[in-house]
């Protein structure tokens, strides 16, 4: 089921950029993206990354244990070119959606407004351009909640990014939109599983994303030898499909449109 819904979504970002010239002449691209500041993102997934020279995004949200440890590591990654996106400050979810208990009062979207969380992300902009100088990147929807005291707050974060990652499952009558992009977000799965989704890209010529949270640990867990047997893979086949950041295929994809 896992499989089928990566491939699901690959096909949705593929329709979309069916008639996209990928540089170099390469046939499809892929962003490799990792949420929430975590820890196993510098000790585990980092290393592989950087041995196969791939430059990844990192969604970081600010108020997380990972990145307030260690700011300085995180820096590092900037400047390795790297990109820092921003996942907000506190990571706020919809406590009334489904299996949402574990949600705070605090940082309940659903008692949130529009003002505020467009407020919040702001601010994050501004604290992560002090680590990496830049003034232009990408956001990720925490848990892909969209809406803040039951309004879309997607129209109103247009301006601050280039761009941002959803979770959106496919619809073969959905209109894309670079500010809900679809993702594939593995859990416990293999390294074969992985690569299906990648070889489900390459086959339709489009743009995919991978969702990693844990790697080999914390919660959402993917195994480093599932990870590194998809970067391998990934390595085998870079003359076919472009590995970037995700703010450089968006931005790419959108000025070749």
């Amino acid at each position: 089921m896992a499989v089928m819904s990566a491939m699901l979504v690959s096909a949705s970002c593929a329709q979309a950029t069916e008639t996209i010239e990928w540089p170099d002449g390469k046939k499809a691209a892929i962003a490799l993206t990792y949420d929430d500041a975590l820890d196993t993102h510098l000790d585990a997934a980092l290393p592989q990354l950087d041995a196969h020279g791939f430059k990844a995004t990192f969604y970081l949200t600010l108020e997380n244990e990972g990145f307030l440890n260690r700011t300085e590591e995180w820096r590092a990654v900037a400047e390795n070119g790297h990109e820092l996106g921003n996942h907000t400050l506190f990571h706020p979810c919809q406590s009334s959606l489904p299996g949402r208990d574990w949600v705070q009062p605090e940082a309940d979207l659903d008692a949130y407004s529009v003002a505020r969380m467009v407020r919040e992300i702001a601010l994050t902009n501004q604290l992560l351009t002090l680590f990496d100088g830049r003034s232009s990147r990408t956001f990720a929807y925490p848990c892909g909640d969209s809406t803040a005291g039951g309004e879309s707050y997607v129209d109103a974060i247009r301006p601050l990014f280039d761009g941002a990652r959803g979770v959106a499952s496919y619809s073969p009558d959905a209109t894309y939109d670079f500010y809900q992009v679809s993702t594939y977000g593995p859990e416990d799965v293999s390294g074969d599983m992985l690569i299906d989704y990648a070889e489900g890209v390459l086959e339709e010529g489009g743009f995919g994303s991978f969702t990693f949270h844990g790697i080999g640990g914390e919660y959402l867990t993917v195994s480093p030898e599932a990870h590194a047997e998809l970067l391998d893979w990934l390595d085998a086949h870079r003359d076919e499909i472009w590995i970037a950041t995700f703010q450089d295929i968006v931005t790419y994809t959108k000025d070749a449109g």
